[in-house]
């Protein structure tokens, strides 16, 4: 590669990001404040002819409750924790975007798309945690038949996806199901997934120093999974049908097929 690349890409969720840790009471006035933010950020963007992803939780493409509800898709994730699940909250949400405005969204993804350069991804229907106990893949793949489903509606074809908390997995089902694209982490520690042979499984939580330090000491490195995770992060062979921006490295742009000037920002192949 002779040129890099300026990505932007930027979650667009809502509640529905957050809700596991804030609520309305006391994060309420920053929700409001994102539907504020984004027509300035369309405005902005337009005069400076700046292209962006928007990549948006499926569950804000409904314009009433009911709507919603009738698109839940029928395997949901049944994870340990339970609070963490977007389904959790269904019974707060309100009957429709006018009396509600931290739970749908409908009306700004239709203004993005009236602006030039600006793509719709997603960022799973449920905001979905691909690395926590009890996000199988199958919940995974209904997940974002889902979100889909309720795009194509509004006569998008989503190409890319931003894991929710940058869990990154089950990308066969991605391309299985037309993403070309996704936003992935820095190879350094702080952005491993934690793995060790007494946790049996990924975790969310970024690793301190003395966690990973802790983590490898005394432990052989675990077995790569299908992602290459387990000794130094995901394998560049992993990628071989999409790459993440802040993996661009020049040894892998051949094998990637990777177009530097592509038209969008998230990169993807040619």
């Amino acid at each position: 590669m002779q040129y890099g690349a300026f990505v932007i890409s930027l979650d667009f969720e809502l509640l529905w990001g957050v809700r596991d840790n804030r609520t309305i009471a006391d994060y309420g006035a920053n929700i409001l404040g994102v539907r504020e933010v984004i027509p300035a950020l369309l405005d902005l963007f337009a005069e400076r002819n700046i292209a962006c992803t928007w990549a948006t939780v499926g569950l804000l493409f409904f314009a009433t409750n009911t709507a919603m509800r009738a698109a839940l898709p029928a395997r949901k994730p049944r994870y340990a924790n339970a609070r963490i699940s977007s389904y959790h909250y269904l019974d707060e949400v309100g009957t429709d975007e006018e009396h509600d405005p931290y739970y749908f969204g409908l009306s700004l993804i239709k203004r993005i798309l009236d602006h030039p350069a600006q793509e719709i991804g997603t960022h799973t229907f449920s905001h979905f945690y691909c690395l926590e106990e009890g996000g199988d893949i199958a919940a995974f793949r209904a997940d974002l038949e889902a979100a889909r489903t309720v795009a194509g509606r509004l006569g998008i074809k989503l190409s890319s996806i931003v894991f929710p908390r940058n869990q990154v997995a089950h990308l066969s089902v991605c391309r299985e199901l037309g993403l070309r694209a996704f936003r992935g982490n820095e190879r350094v520690w702080f952005h491993r997934a934690r793995t060790c042979r007494w946790h049996g499984r990924y975790s969310r939580q970024p690793l301190s120093a003395s966690g990973w330090k802790q983590c490898r000491v005394g432990a052989p490195a675990p077995a790569a999974d299908h992602l290459g995770h387990g000794n130094g992060g995901p394998s560049p062979k992993a990628f071989s049908f999409m790459v993440a921006p802040a993996q661009f490295r020049r040894r892998f742009t051949g094998q990637l097929g990777v177009s530097a000037r592509h038209p969008r920002l998230l990169p993807r192949l040619a």
